[in-house]
């Protein structure tokens, strides 16, 4: 054990409920490393402490970092420590707090004799007692079985060491299949956090655009409802219109032939109506003209009663036709020469009739207004 030492690099505590070692072996070929133990004697009184068991298997390489730790407890006073990795294998610490060379415990030797007063004479060591030549060669065989065993144990430290680096190495390439796994990982995290960004984006678009929908709904059933208002109004004025057109026709017999061109303007103001009908689909601002078209009807329709109101004075005001006056007019060609003179009926009939068409188109007027009101609203 004369060439075995470790290099302390540090021996101090930790904490204060760890002690540490920490240094390089040198000396150890063909030495087996058991669980280190420390003895040591402090103020307390002496005591074995036995390594945790982080730095395991604690096997030493010649010349590199040997660490071991040792669970602590009471006050830091420590006067002696020798570590002990085997059975042969025991140094001597240095002082906790320094460094140093850590060797194998030097026997004590044996007191020196000390030199006898001058004429006194010294007394004779006792010789050395004979030794027995069986015990020497028991002696001499537990040598060599010991031997024996030591380098037994050191092929199987070598074997263990050799299991030792096969591990290292797939444990290293466990590590790097590790680490590249966790790239993988990260790298999908990664893209699974882009992707929920972009769907967190997209939704907020998406809820934007739906606040928009029903912003512009809102705006459609306001929309709507005026322009049910509207299309009531034009109704009770159609409904209006018909009565008076009822009321006129009813009063005058003479109105049933402007009825009958009433009906052909009808159709010809269908087919009119189909027109605006198709034109109304491709106006942009379709409601807000029929708007301002139904005023202008309505316009139109007070005048028209206006007119019919100012037919029915005149016609008040004028002479009943006489029984000849209408043989008249159904037989021009049997008067007598001279100049014709028209009755004051005659005369005030165009006048009428233009007030009965007037009143006719305001109707019908009406009617394509609330007809193309409620197709624009079924759009």
């Amino acid at each position: 054990m004369a060439d075995l030492r470790l290099e302390v690099d540090r021996f101090d505590w930790a904490s204060e409920e760890r002690l540490e070692v920490v240094g390089r072996w040198h000396g150890i070929r063909g030495r087996v490393f058991l669980r280190p133990t420390l003895d040591v004697r402090a103020a307390d009184g002496p005591r074995r402490l036995l390594a945790v068991l982080e730095h395991k298997p604690w096997i030493a390489q010649e010349g590199e970092e040997w660490v071991v730790a040792f669970p602590w407890t009471g006050p830091r006073d420590l006067e002696h420590a020798d570590l002990a990795v085997g059975s042969e294998t025991i140094v001597s610490l240095p002082h906790p707090g320094t460094g140093g060379t850590a060797r194998p415990p030097v026997a004590e030797a044996p007191a020196a004799v000390e030199s006898a007063p001058a004429g006194v004479e010294r007394e004779e060591e006792p010789p050395p007692e004979p030794v027995d030549p069986a015990e020497l060669a028991r002696a001499r065989a537990q040598v060599e079985q010991v031997r024996a065993e030591r380098d037994t144990a050191a092929g199987a430290r070598d074997a263990a060491q050799e299991q030792w680096r096969k591990a290292q190495a797939e444990l290293e390439e466990m590590r790097a299949e590790v680490a590249a796994q966790v790239a993988a990982a990260d790298e999908r995290r990664r893209a699974a956090e882009q992707a929920r960004d972009e769907a967190v984006a997209a939704t907020d678009q998406a809820r934007s655009e739906l606040r928009s929908a029903q912003s512009e709904r809102e705006f459609a059933q306001q929309q709507l409802q005026g322009a049910e208002r509207g299309r009531e109004q034009a109704v009770g004025g159609r409904e209006e219109a018909a009565r008076e057109l009822h009321r006129a026709s009813s009063s005058r017999s003479e109105a049933e032939a402007e009825r009958d061109e009433a009906v052909e303007a009808c159709r010809a103001a269908e087919s009119e109506r189909d027109e605006l009908v198709a034109q109304s689909r491709e106006a942009s601002a379709a409601l807000e003209a029929m708007t301002k078209e139904r005023d202008a009807m309505r316009e139109q329709r007070d005048a028209a009663r206006a007119e019919r109101d100012e037919i029915r004075d005149e016609a008040k005001a004028a002479p009943a036709p006489s029984p000849t006056a209408v043989p008249a007019r159904a037989a021009p060609a049997a008067a007598a020469p001279g100049p014709v003179v028209q009755p004051a009926v005659v005369r005030a009939a165009p006048r009428r009739h233009q007030g009965l068409r007037v009143l006719a188109a305001g109707a019908l007027v009406a009617l394509v207004l609330v007809i193309v009101v409620l197709i624009l609203l079924s759009l």
